[in-house]
């Protein structure tokens, strides 16, 4: 919320388009709080079963668990397909100057990146689900308990995922091509960025580099998040098609990738974070609202895009961006 603040009204007229952009990552942010607010994931084992309590006060019967399952699952992709939304939308808007609104971005966001995220989760959750005469996942009866919150109609088996099908293996493998196609079409946008940057803006001085500098410090701060996803995904996955040919049984093992996933819900907390840090003219915003200092010299105006970067409309007006 904070850093929706001071974008609402620490932003200078020039940084128009990346104020919209920073303002759409902060309500991105904020859907993934609440997703993790409704689940309230809770990562334990039992033996040689992974287990993941969702102890949310939606839990009481109010949502079917299959779906605060399927919710929860989507903090983990829902992080990095988004953030592969944003690039696109910054590299069109930088490199193609492409007149995008934020309805726009929020449509193609929460109408296509949202539920093709339910549709993998649910992918997960349907191939991983044991079948009722399969062996208990869990003998812990306080575990149970918690599970099920209901000591007398006990079925944990609904709430378990089996990793030794060759179909879950199968749908694992293509979430994990997906998510490393998300990353590479990152990696491919912020270098188009760079690089229309360096051949369109012609001008050196100190305002300049210290700008470019701070811009792509910000880019590459936010190429490193998604790798909190990426990481986790992939070992994961690697683990899951191993499980295929030898069964795991250690539980340092299950530690290890419940360890790795542990970060995904607090990319939402990073990025404004890395704002903050990466951009001098946030940060002494920042600085200037706690400390209630004067904000006079805390707008540090980006007039030196606009010498480099000119173009002409259809009536021949010059537009600068």
């Amino acid at each position: 919320m904070l850093s929706q603040i001071l974008v609402l009204n620490k932003s200078a007229p020039e940084m128009k388009v990346f104020s919209h952009i920073l303002l759409q990552t902060a309500f991105t942010d904020l859907f993934m709080l609440i997703i993790n607010l409704v689940t309230q994931a809770i990562f334990t084992f039992d033996g040689d079963a992974s287990i993941v309590v969702l102890n949310s006060p939606f839990n009481a019967n109010i949502i079917p668990k299959d779906i605060l399952l399927a919710i929860w699952d989507n903090c983990l992709l829902f992080s990095i397909f988004s953030q592969a939304a944003q690039f696109i939308y910054r590299y069109l808007c930088l490199n193609r100057n492409s007149n995008i609104t934020s309805f726009q971005y929020f449509l193609s966001t929460f109408g296509i990146v949202l539920p093709l995220n339910f549709v993998l989760s649910f992918l997960l959750y349907l191939t991983g689900k044991p079948e009722k005469n399969d062996q208990l996942c869990c003998n812990n009866l306080a575990l149970i308990e918690i599970l099920e919150r209901n000591g007398t109609n006990i079925e944990p088996i609904l709430l378990a995922q089996k990793g030794n099908t060759l179909i879950y293996s199968f749908v694992w493998l293509l979430i994990s091509i997906l998510v490393l196609f998300a990353y590479l079409i990152m990696l491919v946008s912020a270098r188009a960025m760079s690089l229309h940057v360096r051949l369109k803006l012609k001008v050196d001085t100190d305002r300049f580099t210290e700008i470019n500098q701070q811009l792509t410090l910000n880019i590459i701060a936010y190429l490193l998040l998604p790798l909190l996803t990426l990481i986790p995904i992939w070992i994961t996955c690697i683990f899951t098609l191993a499980n295929l040919f030898s069964q795991f049984s250690s539980t340092w093992i299950l530690q290890f990738l419940m360890l790795l996933r542990l970060p995904i819900p607090w990319i939402a907390i990073f990025n404004p974070i890395v704002t903050i840090l990466t951009l001098r003219h946030y940060r002494k915003a920042f600085i200037s609202l706690i400390f209630n200092t004067s904000g006079s010299d805390s707008v540090v105006p980006l007039n030196t895009f606009t010498v480099g970067i000119q173009r002409n409309n259809t009536n021949n007006n010059t537009i600068t961006r």
